[in-house]
């Protein structure tokens, strides 16, 4: 079964080169699963495309995300995500409802 594409905006916080990521980003909204193979590439081509899995995925509020896993995603705090994420896409606000996404690469030598 051939893997399905994401395509990242760009590597944030240089996350890719980690075997373990987590990103954060609006749900996806074809319910891609855990285990599902995953090909990802970046926009701007920042990293390498790749093959991951997804490994968990959690979903909450805008408000109710926790400070270290967006840094962890974008290597920004809470105000600055908040305020890119709202330029991005104006209809974002402190309640709606995001998903963070922990990831692993395919063939990762660490467990």
């Amino acid at each position: 079964m051939p893997a399905t594409e994401i395509i990242l905006k760009t590597n944030h916080n240089n996350k890719l080169y980690c075997n373990f990521f987590v990103h954060i980003q609006l749900p996806w909204e074809e319910g891609i699963n855990e285990k599902v193979l995953l090909r990802i590439s970046t926009k701007d081509g920042s990293y390498p495309p790749f093959e991951a899995v997804v490994y968990d995925g959690v979903k909450q509020t805008l408000s109710d995300l926790a400070a270290p896993y967006i840094y962890l995603s974008h290597g920004m705090d809470k105000i600055a995500f908040k305020a890119m994420l709202q330029k991005e896409a104006p209809s974002i606000k402190a309640d709606s409802v995001l998903a963070a996404y922990f990831f692993k690469k395919v063939n990762s030598k660490q467990e």
